[in-house]
């Protein structure tokens, strides 16, 4: 959820000066100016893999030679997943998310290290990933596909001939999925979601027996659907929430 909805319960205090943390030497170098700010999870609620969501734009109002290219975050020794979101696909950043774990009414400093200039991409576990995926060596009979494989594919435009059950596109349209939830678009007709919540953290793509504990369908407009960040779905952050960290007052530490 963005801060305009006003319904955050993760709160940014404030940028604090001082020394940070201990971080390996090494990072200080590639990364070596620094801000630090405090959140606080205002719960009683334990809150795992928390998305801490930040506007680019306030960041640089107040620290101005942010760069959202070259950046990494750490609370205490530990770095944290984070990045960088081009949420409307302009080629420019727009909000910075941090992913972390809070215990009920835990507050953290959370010191951002980064580069002035240039680009440095940290590489995290992949825990999303995204297909779709249609018959090829086949032929349409009455508007069904027959014969075939299914082969991975970067761009569809849908046949005539195509409808609901049609065994022409893997999932009946796109997949995606996280390692807690994952989705199918159906690209017909129905302008359908399913939604299945996982029994496991594994990717369930072509498997069907670690997934089915909820299962629902929601017809959605589809730029409502995909207009938010590739990563995360406007249907997931509807779902599941996203702290948006409103900014008060930002500072550089010297």
């Amino acid at each position: 959820m963005h801060a305009y909805y006003q319904r955050s319960s993760l709160v940014l205090l404030f940028f604090i000066l001082g020394c940070g943390p201990k971080i390996d030497e090494q990072m200080r170098l590639e990364y070596p100016n620094a801000a630090m700010m405090t959140v606080k999870n205002e719960t009683d609620l334990v809150r795992v893999d928390e998305p801490v969501v930040f506007d680019l734009k306030l960041i640089q109002a107040q620290v101005p030679d942010f760069n959202p290219n070259a950046f990494v975050v750490f609370c205490e020794a530990t770095e944290l997943a984070s990045q960088a979101n081009d949420l409307n696909g302009d080629g420019e950043v727009d909000e910075i998310v941090v992913l972390t774990n809070f215990n009920p009414n835990e507050q953290k400093k959370l010191n951002f290290l980064y580069a002035p200039a240039g680009n440095k991409t940290r590489e995290y576990p992949k825990r999303t990933q995204a297909e779709i995926s249609i018959k090829v060596g086949g032929e349409f009979v009455n508007r069904k596909y027959e014969g075939g494989a299914f082969q991975n594919i970067q761009f569809l435009r849908v046949p005539p001939e195509h409808t609901d059950h049609s065994n022409f596109i893997r999932y009946e349209g796109p997949g995606w999925e996280s390692d807690i939830v994952g989705y199918r678009f159906y690209l017909d007709w129905r302008n359908a979601i399913d939604i299945f919540g996982k029994k496991s953290g594994k990717w369930c793509s072509r498997t069907s027996d670690r997934i089915i504990l909820i299962r629902t369908m929601i017809c959605l407009a589809g730029e409502w659907i995909f207009s938010r960040s590739p990563n995360r779905s406007a249907l997931e952050r509807l779902l599941y929430g996203t702290i948006v960290v409103p900014i008060a007052s930002v500072k550089p530490i010297v």
